[in-house]
């Protein structure tokens, strides 16, 4: 004998039942929680457009409301099929949302993104969706979350970026455009220029002084639309500020070529600008720098140097400082030359 008296058979058999009721009665309890959360979520929608959604991670299955099949672009109420939902994010969305669901699910903890969506009816919109996860007894069994049609935020926004990199007057990028351009090229998936050209109008202040702002405006908005279309092969052509301008030419910037486009503009910016009956004449200094094999943010000093040497001589020309040349500088002008 144990000391321990024996449990009886039936009574063993009556606890197992027990502990399968209770069992039973939670998962039904569950199941009636998730249905009653499904239905709410087919119901609801929040202020602002947003829609609610869940995806219930054993068998991927989706619930919205009325606002997230509106933002998709989809009949209300039509069959969701998760699939044939990721197929209208764009390639990059859609891995970018993959990423994070996985790895939302692998740590338990939520995300925000912004997405690409392209509707059925080819409608291209973004989409900000904001997800949770339900966890039980430690393992992750669906996600919830929101979706909001943020087509129009993005929109405005990259408008806002956009003019705040151009010259209001010219509609020329900016100094702020030029700078970012020129000391982080690669920043824009580009590669560091091959030259840079400074230009500054000569004549301009007598223009706003005998025939006032006006007429310098005209003649700068003039001015910086004939330099690009005299530069139409540059990387970014680009308003400083008041008169000065800058070039940046993409690598290989020949000297030959760079001779060229120096005559081009001194000879294009040259020609007067009609402005109410009036005829608008500038002239133009020019300093080029060609970049050599070392780094290319010496460009500025270089041009700089070029372009105070011109004015110094005379004005109406462009002066080249090629470091890697037989010589150190050649010039060209309109109507002179020098060396």
């Amino acid at each position: 004998m144990s000391g321990r008296a024996d449990i009886p058979h039936s009574e063993a058999g009556d606890k197992a039942a027990a502990r399968l009721a209770i069992q039973s009665a939670i998962i039904r309890a569950q199941a009636a929680l998730l249905t009653r959360q499904d239905g709410i979520i087919r119901q609801a929608d929040l202020p602002g457009g947003a829609g609610l959604w869940s995806c219930r991670l054993w068998d991927d299955t989706l619930d919205w409301s009325g606002n997230s099949f509106d933002v998709f672009g989809l009949p209300r109420g039509s069959r969701l099929h998760r699939p044939r939902i990721l197929d209208l994010y764009d390639d990059a969305s859609r891995r970018l949302l993959q990423a994070l669901r996985a790895r939302a699910i692998a740590r338990g903890a939520g995300f925000a993104v912004d997405t690409e969506i392209v509707t059925p009816r080819g409608e291209r919109r973004w989409l900000r969706s904001r997800a949770g996860i339900e966890m039980r007894d430690g393992v992750p069994v669906r996600l919830f979350g929101t979706h909001q049609d943020v087509t129009m935020d993005i929109v405005r926004l990259a408008e806002l970026k956009r003019s705040a990199d151009l010259d209001a007057l010219t509609g020329l990028p900016n100094r702020r455009a030029f700078e970012r351009r020129f000391r982080e090229p690669e920043a824009d998936g580009r590669v560091a220029p091959g030259a840079l050209i400074l230009i500054d109008l000569d004549g301009f202040k007598a223009i706003n002084d005998e025939h006032g702002h006006a007429a310098g405006d005209a003649c700068l908005k003039r001015a910086g639309a004939r330099l690009a279309q005299i530069c139409a092969g540059a990387d970014l052509v680009a308003r400083l500020g008041g008169d000065e301008f800058a070039v940046l030419m993409p690598p290989p910037a020949e000297t030959s070529a760079l001779r060229t486009l120096g005559t081009a503009i001194v000879a294009g910016l040259a020609c007067p600008f009609p402005h109410g009956g009036l005829l608008l004449k500038v002239g133009a200094s020019v300093g080029i720098a060609r970049a050599g094999k070392g780094p290319h943010h010496d460009l500025f000093a270089r041009a700089d140097a070029a372009l105070y040497a011109v004015k110094k001589t005379g004005r109406n020309a462009a002066l080249i400082d090629d470091p890697e040349g037989d010589e150190k500088r050649h010039v060209a002008a309109a109507g002179r030359s020098g060396g």
